[in-house]
């Protein structure tokens, strides 16, 4: 798990702009979640677009 606002989403833009995907366990994209406390954590996945959707299946 990565903290939201300091690593999930700045390695989440880095990865799209790269032509990734960045999405978290649930199937939301990284870049989507609103962050509800400060040091929120999440499960994320970053990768390969066609790597990522085989992980979420």
């Amino acid at each position: 798990k990565l903290r939201l606002l300091y690593e999930a989403i700045p390695m989440g833009f880095i990865m799209e702009q790269a032509g990734g995907k960045s999405m978290s366990s649930d199937g939301v994209a990284v870049l989507d979640i609103e962050p509800k406390a400060l040091h929120q954590r999440v499960p994320v996945y970053l990768g390969a677009s066609a790597a990522v959707d085989t992980l979420l299946g």
